[in-house]
């Protein structure tokens, strides 16, 4: 769990986080849910072993998350898993699910719009309610640790375990704002960084 080099200093975008990651553990698998046509997270990762599903991108598999997660054996695992398609809170819960389910031992899901830092990016062509299936899990599972971020709208899920919530969670703004820092977990940069150093 050693970082390789110091070459991960600043965080400020998903494809630090999951590049910080990789670096971190060695990892040499990667898949990514949701690749957009335009490929800007996908390229930048710096994975042996890369793959990718997207119904409509430029990508390995040109098919929904849930045709693949059908489709694929159990005994084809992931070290890293990045999470960015349709923010819909069931399918990203579903993805989360279906993810953990091919996820190796010490593996890492990244997900992208589960902490929303501002109102209008509740919006449906934005983080819409994404969030919503992060926080359902962390009311379900202890099993798993969850954490958000301070940056670009991410959140990450390794094997482990959590205290769950155990308040009634709101799916609303004001209740996110009110208890963000201990429903989501959250984690700076740097207290990423000085965890898995």
């Amino acid at each position: 769990m050693k970082l390789q080099t110091n070459s991960i200093l600043i965080m400020k975008l998903r494809t630090d986080l999951i590049n910080f990651f990789i670096e971190a553990f060695g990892y040499t698998s990667y898949l990514e849910v949701g690749v957009k046509g335009e490929q800007k997270n996908f390229v930048h990762i710096k994975c042996e072993r890369k793959e990718g599903i997207d119904p409509n991108g430029c990508t390995t598999h040109k098919m929904t998350s849930d045709e693949y997660f059908d489709t694929v054996g159990r005994d084809i695992k992931w070290d890293l898993i990045f999470i960015d398609g349709l923010h819909e809170r069931a399918q990203v819960k579903r993805d989360i699910e279906n993810a953990l389910l091919h996820l190796n031992e010490n593996g890492t899901i990244v997900c992208h719009d589960v902490n929303p830092r501002e109102s209008w990016l509740l919006g449906e062509a934005y983080c819409w309610n994404a969030w919503e299936a992060f926080a359902e899990l962390r009311t379900e599972r202890d099993d798993i640790e969850m954490h958000g971020v301070t940056f670009d709208h991410a959140g990450f899920i390794r094997k482990g375990s959590q205290e769950i919530w155990t308040k009634p969670v709101q799916y609303s703004w004001e209740y996110l704002q009110a208890n963000r820092s201990r429903l989501m977990q959250e984690l700076t940069p740097e207290q990423l960084i000085e965890k898995y150093k």
